[in-house]
């Protein structure tokens, strides 16, 4: 799906940690009085995502025309592309403001989002590494990853990266900010962007890849080959939210669950 990167950004460490608390049921997350946030998940008023098939669609704005990449995969008229130019960054906040502004409602708790040039974009984009979905010459999907060790990343506090040694700092990373538009919930696209960020994720040599999950999203995660291994926290932007990690090549897993990440995984060595 993605061209592989430059030589010598692949790392072939071997890392050697001890994952047993990541075999523990989501409900234990979600249930156990134990760890009881202020705000549990079952008094959380529901929060639209992105994911969701409910939400009313944004009306129309000009589609943007992007160049088919013949070194891409192409499915079904969708594209997989690594933004690399301002131009694709743009229609990225573009894409991100109608999801999470518009039909999540998000202008009251995102002041960085730019209302009159309708972009929602925060500190960790200048970093990031963004990925969209593009069918038919249209921007459908987006998400984008932080490398560690590039630097700190958005609300590391809350996922005990200390666990994780020694792939900390250097092969841990975070998947944050996925927007789908409305018209193409419950299709492929999740799927083909997401396959997309696990090939990355391989090419980059990362270990661990992190993300915070809406409680009605564990189980869409899990399927992916994600697992919760804490208590959730109060997203100070969203509401309850739960840390989930991905053992990027634990194949077995994978299999487990019948991740669709499993032919990419194939592919690479593990440790």
């Amino acid at each position: 799906v993605l061209d592989k990167p430059a030589e010598g950004r692949y790392k072939k460490g071997v890392c050697r940690v001890c994952v047993s608390f990541m075999h523990r049921s989501i409900s234990w997350v979600q249930g156990n009085s134990d760890h009881a946030a202020p705000s549990s998940p079952a008094r959380v008023r529901p929060n639209p995502c992105v994911e969701s098939h409910n939400a009313r669609p944004v009306r129309g704005r000009p589609v943007q025309q992007w160049p088919q990449l013949d070194d891409h995969e192409s499915y079904r008229g969708l594209t997989i592309h690594l933004a690399s130019t301002d131009e694709e960054r743009n229609a990225i906040y573009r894409l991100r403001y109608d999801v999470y502004i518009d039909e999540m409602n998000g202008a009251g708790r995102h002041d960085e989002a730019d209302p009159r040039r309708r972009q929602f974009h925060d500190e960790w984009d200048e970093r990031a590494y963004h990925f969209y979905a593009a069918e038919r010459g249209r921007m459908v999907a987006c998400a984008r990853i932080l490398l560690r060790r590039d630097g700190p990343m958005e609300c590391e506090q809350h996922f005990d990266l200390e666990q994780f040694p020694p792939a900390f700092p250097d092969s841990v990373s975070m998947t944050s900010r996925l927007a789908l538009h409305s018209e193409h919930r419950g299709s492929h696209v999740l799927k083909k962007l997401t396959c997309a960020l696990y090939q990355f994720l391989c090419e980059e040599g990362q270990k661990f890849n992190f993300i915070d999950c809406h409680t009605r999203l564990l189980p869409l995660y899990s399927r992916l080959g994600f697992r919760a291994y804490r208590p959730g926290f109060n997203h100070q932007k969203y509401t309850y939210v739960v840390p989930m990690v991905l053992v990027v090549d634990d194949l077995e897993h994978l299999e487990q669950v019948r991740s669709p990440f499993i032919p990419i995984a194939r592919r690479y060595p593990r440790s």
